[in-house]
Parts: C-alpha cells; sequence; structure tokens
C-alpha cells in the first residue's frame, strides 16, 4: 500500500465516524421538521374544512327582512365573537360563546349592531330591530 493510500485509510478512519454522526444530525433534523411541517399542515387543513363549514352554517342559519330600502339581517356567525373568554367556571359564572349577530344596514339607524349567546334571544332581537326600524318610517 502506498503512503498515499495509508493517509487516505487513516483520514477515512477518522472523518468517516464524524461524518456519519453529522449525517445522522441532519437526517433527524430534516424527519422532525417534516413531522412538525406535516402536523402543521393537518392543522391547517382541518381548520379550512372547519371554516368552510361554519360558512355553510353561517349561509344557512339567517334571518332578512327589509324595510324600504333598510336591510335588517340575523346570522350565524359560526365563530364566537365574545371579548371575555373564561375558560372556566369563574365566581359561579359560566361564559357562552357569542354566535349569532343582528346588523341593520341602511336608514336612520345604519350599523345598528347586537350580539347574542342563543338562538332564541337572536331571532327575539331580530323582532325587536325590524320594529324599531319600522317606528322610523
Amino acid at each position: 500500500m502506498s503512503i498515499l493510500e495509508e493517509v487516505i485509510k487513516a483520514l477515512e478512519s477518522v472523518v468517516a465516524p464524524e461524518l456519519k454522526a453529522m449525517n445522522e444530525k441532519i437526517d433527524s433534523y430534516h424527519r422532525e421538521n417534516l413531522l412538525r411541517f406535516d402536523s402543521i399542515n393537518a392543522r391547517f387543513d382541518s381548520l379550512l374544512e372547519r371554516l368552510a363549514l361554519e360558512r355553510r352554517l353561517a349561509a344557512v342559519e339567517q334571518d332578512r327582512d327589509k324595510v324600504g330600502d333598510v336591510l335588517i339581517s340575523t346570522v350565524f356567525l359560526a365563530l364566537d365573537m365574545g371579548m371575555n373568554h373564561l375558560p372556566f367556571d369563574c365566581a359561579g359564572l359560566q361564559y357562552a360563546p357569542v354566535l349569532w349577530e343582528t346588523m341593520v344596514f341602511g336608514g336612520r339607524h345604519d350599523s345598528y349592531q347586537v350580539r347574542y349567546t342563543s338562538k332564541e334571544a337572536a331571532l327575539e332581537g331580530h323582532a325587536q330591530a325590524v320594529k324599531m326600524v319600522l317606528q322610523v318610517r
């Protein structure tokens, strides 16, 4: 064996384990990040599916009345619009998600808006908004 071959063999015996360890670290890093990326993609896909379902529900759950050129609209929002999210029972008060909204478009009460925590309250609020708009006429 020549001196050059001996040097190469010696270098390979020293460098090869380090290269192998480095390659294993790189592979591990890529595996971890691919798993993280797959997890993020799965959560994003789940969110998109949920939003699509909520949009379909929102389109179905809607009450509209037109008084002249004024539109009174009550919709199921699908997303909780409450500002005081209590993740637990706080001093005996249970948090109720705010999922319905009545709005008036046009006329003297343009931009009138009320949000509700139940469908029954939303339907009652819608009727009150219609009466309110009718009283102005």
